[in-house]
């Protein structure tokens, strides 16, 4: 149980990283409004969102230390 629960836990972590550094990119544009389900839709909007915000902040983070040199 703890294998399968973690498999799934880090699967949507990848997921959400690569849809918002993707979404950051531009190269996709994401359309929630076609999830018909309010709170999958929700569920899925926020998770590319963090993605998102986690690539922002990585990118930041390595600026900051590339700066230093």
């Amino acid at each position: 149980m703890a294998g399968w629960l973690f498999f799934t836990v880090s699967q949507v972590v990848f997921t959400s990283l690569t849809l918002g550094a993707l979404k950051r990119t531009g190269a996709i544009q994401v359309d929630t409004s076609k999830i018909k389900n309010p709170t999958l839709r929700s569920f899925f909007a926020t998770a590319v969102d963090v993605g998102e915000d986690v690539v922002v902040r990585g990118e930041r983070i390595w600026y900051e230390l590339s700066k230093r040199d």
